[in-house]
């Protein structure tokens, strides 16, 4: 099976139960499923719907997403599914659902007929068919859900379970399988819930210029452009149009939901900053790649001096969302790596068309591993400094041979 795109928390079987003559019974594979680990996406006050955002100064609650990646595998020969289930039951009543949807990243049009079950409750479900004159295909998707969390809880606990209906074509019966067992999770809320208020009144012009300062650790990456202010305005758009569509591409390479990440844009330069609790070594790979495969198919038809190169630079850290943009050390440091001298003196030497710094420690913890066993991504180590920010810091940098 291929790379699911996200980590596997589980792999299950989907057994349909045979009843045998005499006593009992016996349960036999017909296809499976596999479970991704449950990741917390942050709120954002225009996440909330309506009536829950007219709810939410009533206090005590906090609200946070949740994503539950699945994969549905082939089913066995001559069987295929007519219907799948995913449910999710949490240990703690007070916890509830508020809003389910479901999205498949590779796809969206194969999705199929969605409905949901458990609003308002601590057990919920996602029941997938095919649309009308359409088939329930294998695949990856990913269940989200809002939920409302009294304030000061910490973590969830709960069980995941998946269940279908697959055809047999042959004998023209459904044939309903499910796993043995549900999955039991746990799932830490550190920092992602979007709090709710009781103000006495109106807030001030205080409150309302700055917001509760809400952070995640996410992965930051910021892109610039080689030789940009020396480009005519009809090629600064050119490049930056090169830029948006490059990234675009490569962001679409990892499966990460593109509303799940915080975009900035900065004419020549532009600033993402990814959904907390990624697999961060697939991401980096993924997107990497991508990346450098799209810069290299932009280039192919122009002139040298009319090509897009970019410096890439990546760091981790606490992210928080602010009034302008993004803020937090991650992000400072990724656009220092960025802009140092040494960044711009490996894409001046490089044959190619880009150059990806990222900082020590996410280095060691995630790119290292991305790459392991890659001649073609090698990294050395050197020293970032930008001297009139008082930046010095030990980094590591990719510079393609060719």
């Amino acid at each position: 099976m291929t790379d699911p795109g996200y980590a596997v928390e589980a792999r299950v079987d989907l057994v349909a139960e045979e009843t045998l003559q005499g006593a009992g019974t016996r349960f036999t594979r017909e296809a499976g499923a596999v479970l991704g680990r449950p990741m917390v996406v942050a709120v954002r006050p225009g996440d909330l719907p309506p009536e829950v955002a007219a709810a939410r100064a009533a206090g005590g609650w906090s609200y946070t997403q949740v994503l539950f990646p699945f994969d549905l595998e082939e089913a066995a020969p001559g069987l295929g599914y007519v219907e799948a289930v995913f449910e999710v039951a949490l240990d703690d009543g007070d916890v509830v659902a508020r809003q389910l949807t479901a999205v498949r990243y590779d796809d969206p049009e194969a999705l199929g007929t969605l409905t949901t079950f458990g609003d308002g409750r601590g057990d919920f479900r996602w029941r997938i068919r095919p649309a009308p004159g359409a088939s329930l295909v294998e695949g990856s998707r990913v269940a989200r859900v809002l939920l409302e969390v009294p304030q000061g809880t910490t973590s969830l606990t709960g069980t995941i379970g998946v269940s279908a209906r697959l055809a047999d074509t042959e004998l023209g019966v459904d044939v309903p399988v499910t796993t043995r067992e549900p999955v039991p999770f746990v799932l830490s809320l550190p920092d992602d819930t979007f709090p709710a208020v009781s103000p006495p009144g109106p807030p001030g012009p205080a409150a309302r210029e700055a917001p509760a300062r809400r952070g995640a650790r996410r992965m930051c990456v910021t892109v610039d452009v080689e030789g940009y202010s020396k480009r005519d305005a009809a090629e600064q758009g050119r490049v930056q149009a090169v830029l948006v569509r490059v990234l675009d591409l490569a962001l679409s390479a990892t499966q990460v939901a593109p509303g799940e990440c915080g975009r900035q844009e900065q004419g020549d330069g532009h600033l993402i900053v990814m959904p907390p609790g990624i697999d961060e070594p697939r991401v980096i790979r993924r997107f990497l790649r991508e990346l450098a495969s799209e810069l290299a198919e932009a280039n192919r038809h122009v002139r040298p001096e009319y090509a897009v190169r970019v410096r890439i630079a990546l760091d981790e850290d606490m992210v928080y969302p602010e009034v302008n943009g993004f803020g937090g050390d991650g992000v400072v440091r990724a656009h220092r790596l960025r802009d140092c001298a040494e960044a711009k003196a490996a894409l001046a030497g490089a044959p190619g068309h880009h150059i990806v710094i990222v900082s020590e420690g996410l280095y060691l913890s995630s790119v290292k591993t991305a790459f392991a066993g890659d001649p073609g991504w090698r990294f050395e180590r050197t020293v970032a400094r930008v001297p009139d920010k008082d930046f010095s810091e030990p980094c590591w940098i990719h510079a393609p041979v060719s």
